[in-house]
């Protein structure tokens, strides 16, 4: 709202003399000599303000889009790619508090970006390095394992379940 180019067009459209946003009132600042210039601009502000909501909107998806496709040019110049599964109960660990293990797995020297697909539980880990992609992916990789004890190596004080 701040940028007067912004308003050109309804400025144009209106008729009106000035046009320019007041930020300390939030609103937008019509002057014209005819007041059925006034009358015009009232009618159009709505369908402004609604156009630059949505100029906006469109700008932050552009932003968000570009990001991606940032991501994805990383990725595909990256020479080394694993791509891997945690079990659902075990993401939490392979994620990290607060993201601690994917911030580790992406300080690797030779990593070049990790994603987590949180749906499926997929990781992927991309890399210059074999080498890196393989210690990446140890951080962040967790396993469940059953081991056998033998009853006899089992304390007294150890209850059956």
């Amino acid at each position: 709202c701040n940028n007067p180019i912004n308003h050109k067009d309804f400025k144009r459209t209106s008729g009106a003399l000035v046009v320019r946003y007041d930020k300390q009132k939030a609103c937008l600042v019509v002057i014209s000599d005819n007041e059925a210039t006034l009358h015009r601009a009232q009618i159009l502000s709505e369908m402004h303000f609604r156009n630059l909501r949505s100029k906006a909107k469109l700008v932050q998806e552009t932003e968000k889009v570009s990001k991606q496709l940032e991501r994805i040019m990383v990725n595909q110049t990256s020479k080394f790619f694993e791509k891997f599964t945690v079990r659902t109960e075990l993401m939490g660990l392979a994620i990290g508090s607060h993201g601690s293990n994917i911030l580790k797995a992406r300080e690797v020297p030779g990593i070049t970006a990790v994603e987590v697909e949180d749906e499926t539980c997929t990781i992927k880990v991309f890399g210059d390095t074999e080498k890196a992609v393989k210690e990446a992916r140890s951080i962040l990789e967790y396993t469940e394992d059953v081991v056998s004890i033998p009853r006899e190596l089992i304390g007294k004080e150890s209850k059956e379940k």
